[in-house]
């Protein structure tokens, strides 16, 4: 299926040129080029479908985040009992064990030097 745009000159109103080789239209009457987008069908279905895939992906991220989100908020709410602290909570822990691993890394340098 070929879909017919209006092939005018954006600045002066005369018709373009379309070379599809280089995707560009010409103004004969003004000299200026205008980028083309033409696309055929494969193009079109592989845009599509990495468009799809990037959507898939934006999904998957949204529920991995709410999973971890939930995991959290109910050890907080029902371990510590600490209901949204228990999420700074969470961070804490995580940066004291980024600090005892550095920790253990610098005393094993030490060890080997």
């Amino acid at each position: 299926m070929i879909t017919i745009y209006n092939t005018k000159c954006p600045s002066c109103g005369a018709d373009l040129k379309i070379d599809h080789a280089r995707r560009i239209a010409h103004c004969d009457y003004c000299g200026q080029d205008f980028p083309v987008e033409i696309e055929n069908e494969t193009e079109k279905a592989m845009r599509e479908s990495m468009k799809r895939q990037e959507e898939l992906r934006k999904e998957r991220e949204e529920q991995v985040d709410q999973e971890d989100s939930w995991f959290w908020q109910a050890l907080a709410a029902n371990v510590f009992g600490l209901g949204r602290i228990g999420l700074y909570l969470k961070r804490f822990l995580v940066f004291l064990g980024i600090v005892v691993i550095l920790l253990a890394a610098a005393r094993i340098y030490a060890l080997i030097k």
